[in-house]
């Protein structure tokens, strides 16, 4: 109801970010421990009375305190992103923006620490914490090991405003996340080695998207003495999602290992193990397509003054179609509530 599916997560604002009637440009630069460097760019250009654009430009880098004592690699996080957004009839009674987000991470993951696994000598306790073998600072991937993504967002409002306290507003946004992600897992009773050839591996590559159209309308009126911020809305996404893992390959030929059993494990801590993003496994993949059609509305009310009450309800249903041989389809259809109560405390009247 406040942020839609999903309540549960967090919401960025990018509302602060739109575009400005004012020519403004910000540059930020900082440093920090572990080889941590950050840029950040904000320009804004008014180009008439209701038309401006603005540009948001984004880098970041750093290092973890954590290291394979084997090669001295580190966990690293290093992102970066470009947002331009044009808009117009900015203050009037109809307003239009139109924005494009492009986002991009290059990581070498980081899967922690081994735990005991409740069994064996830990049965009787079921014992789940850090097994002391080895450091904590002990990092079981090398610099090969990635955590690779990129976003696309496009976004087209328009907003009609009726008066100060009446707009109806409708939104459409495009968006692909795509990711490939190879991570060790660290072991219990076996040090990180220079090759990769200890400890597990998590692989995955997916390709994400989405198509979602909003419209909602909110007023502002008054009703038997007293206030009302009333918002009902329509809205309806489609989502088409693909994942899969990807094949184990020999870190020295960059093939596919032809040993099994024990010729393997062999193998695998001679040779060391890699992954290549673009070589997938030959498992049929996960897929996933659904349309989801929610509808909601909800009233606040100042019932006395600085004292609100909240009352709202969102009906959703669920149209999706999965990969799986065992329950390949889903229909649902559930309602959500929403009810609550505040007071709007004011330090600076209040002694």
């Amino acid at each position: 109801m406040l942020f839609g599916r999903g309540q549960a997560g967090g919401v960025i604002n990018q509302v602060s970010k739109t575009p400005q009637l004012n020519d403004k440009n910000t540059i930020i630069a900082s440093l920090g421990e572990q080889s941590c460097k950050q840029f950040t760019g904000d320009f804004n250009k008014q180009l008439n009375d209701t038309t401006a654009i603005r540009l948001n430009m984004m880098q970041r880098g750093q290092e973890n305190w954590r290291q394979n004592p084997a090669t001295g690699n580190r966990p690293e996080q290093n992102r970066e992103g470009i947002a331009g957004s044009i808009g117009f009839g900015i203050n009037t009674y109809d307003e239009l923006l139109l924005s494009r987000i492009f986002t991009k991470t290059l990581d070498v993951p980081d899967y922690g620490v081994s735990f005991n696994n409740g069994t064996g000598a830990n049965a009787a306790t079921n014992t789940r914490r850090p097994t002391g073998n080895f450091s904590s600072s002990a990092f079981y991937g090398t610099d090969k090991n990635f955590d690779d993504s990129e976003t696309t967002i496009t976004k087209a409002a328009y907003t009609h405003k009726f008066n100060k306290d009446m707009q109806w507003r409708t939104q459409v946004r495009v968006i692909d996340y795509e990711r490939q992600y190879w991570a060790k897992t660290p072991t219990n009773n076996l040090a990180p080695t220079a090759n990769g050839g200890v400890g597990g591996n998590q692989t995955r590559t997916s390709d994400y998207d989405t198509k979602t159209i909003q419209t909602n309308f909110s007023n502002i009126f008054n009703l038997f003495d007293m206030k009302h911020q009333a918002l009902s809305g329509f809205e309806f996404l489609h989502e088409e999602s693909y994942r899969t893992t990807l094949i184990q390959l020999n870190a020295i030929t960059g093939q596919p290992f032809t040993q099994t059993g024990a010729a393997l494990t062999a193998a695998i801590a001679a040779d060391g193990v890699t992954y290549n993003k673009n070589v997938l496994s030959t498992a049929p993949p996960n897929t996933f397509t659904g349309n989801s059609t929610p509808l909601y509305a909800q009233d606040t009310i100042e019932f006395i003054p600085k004292w609100d009450v909240l009352f709202g309800i969102r009906r959703d249903e669920l149209r999706a179609t999965y990969s799986s041989i065992t329950s390949p389809c889903l229909s649902s259809g559930e309602n959500s509530y929403r009810t609550g109560l505040s007071y709007h405390y004011n330090p600076d009247t209040h002694y």
